[in-house]
């Protein structure tokens, strides 16, 4: 949580990070909503009387129920969206209640163009991906490996695609925020929980 403070030291903005997926409610359940974060957005600017930003963390796999690719939806209902939001939205609170704050008159920005390169697997590596999956997570990745196998014509070979992007950093005194598109830590964790 930082709290960024007026110069009469009234709160002016909560910028709060959270890293869990913001899929309890999705939209398989026929609604758009904002999710955990929004709720518990609304519940730091009514209680604080101020602007709150939600910063996504490294998700990874984390998420506060499972998704059923089957259906399209997660297992979670309304009543986990308002516990888990007001939880959240309690918490950010009290802890920007007690962060210490001081006057500092640094902020810069950053925009950089980034290349990344993509390899998509051929039906070989995908076929052995799925044969690894252990019985635990069979349930979670074997639906969308299982697609993208379907959708990999049968004599294609890894391929390297090279994605361009942006990636930018703000800097708010002596904290630093670095921000890229995309889930690419997910990625790198995705692949490195594979048994070797």
């Amino acid at each position: 949580v930082i709290r960024v403070d007026t110069l009469h030291g009234e709160p002016l903005a909560i910028l709060f990070h959270y890293t869990c997926h913001p899929t309890i409610y999705s939209g398989g359940h026929g609604v758009i909503s904002p999710d955990d974060p929004g709720l518990a957005r609304a519940l730091v600017e009514k209680t604080l009387g101020c602007a709150a930003l939600f910063l996504p963390g490294t998700c990874g796999d984390i998420r506060a129920g499972r998704f059923d690719f089957q259906k399209s939806a997660t297992t979670c209902d309304r009543n986990l969206l308002k516990q888990c939001s007001d939880e959240l939205g309690r918490e950010v609170c009290s802890i920007a209640h007690t962060c210490p704050t001081k006057p500092d008159d640094q902020l810069q920005t950053t925009l950089n163009r980034v290349v990344f390169t993509i390899t998509r697997p051929d039906r070989a590596e995908l076929t052995a991906q799925l044969n690894r999956l252990s019985a635990a997570d069979r349930e979670l990745y074997a639906p969308p490996l299982q697609h993208l196998l379907e959708q990999t014509a049968p004599n294609a070979v890894p391929t390297a695609e090279h994605v361009t992007s942006v990636k930018q950093a703000v800097r708010i005194g002596p904290v630093a925020f670095v921000f890229i598109p995309g889930e690419p830590v997910q990625a790198i964790g995705y692949v490195a929980a594979w048994p070797c």
